[in-house]
Order: C-alpha cells, then sequence, then structure tokens
C-alpha cells in the first residue's frame, strides 16, 4: 500500500492496490479508456455507483479511489465530506474544456440565463 505523504500528486501506478468507483459513464461508455490514457493499471476491484451520494459515501468509508477531472474552480464551491482528499496523477497531461457554442440571433430562455450564471459564478477566479 502507499504511504500517506502530504502530496498534490502521485504516480497512477500506486493506484493499482485500491478499488477504484467508478461512475457507470466511465465503467463502459465512451470515456472507459480513461484509466488506460491516465496509465492506470487494470483494477478488478470496481465499485459502479450511480449517484454522486454514493461515490461519496463509498469514498469516505472505504480506501476506494474515484477518478475526476481537475476542475478546482467548479469544485471549491461544492461541499464535500472534510475528510476526502484530492490529488493529480504524476505527469498526467490529459485536460478538459468547458464551452458553450450558440447562434448569435438566439434569445436565452430564462433557465438557461440561470444556468449561464450559475456556470459563471462556479468557475470564476477567487
Amino acid at each position: 500500500m502507499y504511504n500517506y505523504q502530504k502530496k498534490d500528486s502521485i504516480p497512477a501506478s500506486v493506484l493499482a492496490d485500491y478499488p477504484m468507483v467508478v461512475h457507470p459513464n466511465l465503467h463502459s461508455g465512451p470515456f472507459s479508456d480513461i484509466f488506460s490514457r491516465l496509465g492506470i493499471p487494470e483494477n478488478k476491484n470496481r465499485i459502479i455507483a450511480g449517484s454522486r451520494a454514493i461515490i461519496y459515501d463509498t469514498l469516505e468509508h472505504t480506501d476506494a479511489y474515484y477518478v475526476s477531472s481537475d476542475l478546482k474552480q467548479g469544485y471549491r464551491k461544492i461541499e464535500t465530506p472534510k475528510n476526502l482528499r484530492s490529488f493529480l496523477i504524476d505527469g498526467c497531461t490529459i485536460t478538459s474544456e468547458i464551452g458553450w457554442i450558440r447562434h448569435e440571433d438566439y434569445t436565452l430562455s430564462p433557465i438557461a440565463k440561470e444556468f449561464i450564471k450559475e456556470l459563471t459564478w462556479m468557475f470564476q477566479e477567487l
């Protein structure tokens, strides 16, 4: 097992010894190759969880891990259990971008305006 260290990143190889919690779309969906792309060894101990509540509960009560985007800006305003810790994978070059495209003459509905407002609030700089 990996010795606890107060670091911001770890080698992907150490994750082979731990069970992983995955959302169904990472188990068999279009992004299921992410683990090999990240260099995370094949792990037969997968816990497939269909809700964030189940994922957090599993992470809080086991030594399992969960792979997520590095969205520190977005997740900083969402309450997560205090004893959970996030880290980067050493040498990871995969990035994510969030974007939105619309026609110039498209008029946003009130709910779309609220959605854009919330996204802007979540991802704005501190």
